[in-house]
């Protein structure tokens, strides 16, 4: 089931697929990495406002949810 829709949650990312089923949840890159080379990558991916407010939701800083999404794709290979 394709990835296409990613939100912040507990200082981690809650990955979702067509369905709006929860896919998984990593809080480190390797982990969600992992679960975005089980599952793939819709061709076009939403995120949850909570991707943008990420400090609300565990996170160090607002971007911090963003930048831990787009490490985790480089290592996917995706």
């Amino acid at each position: 089931m394709l990835i296409d829709f990613v939100g912040a949650r507990d200082g981690g990312l809650i990955f979702f697929g067509d369905q709006a089923d929860p896919i998984g949840f990593g809080s480190t890159a390797e982990e969600c990495a992992n679960i975005i080379a089980k599952n793939g990558l819709a061709d076009m991916v939403s995120g949850s406002s909570s991707m943008d407010f990420a400090s609300e939701y565990g996170f160090e800083s607002d971007d911090a949810a963003n930048i831990l999404f787009r490490e985790a794709i480089k290592l996917s290979g995706v």
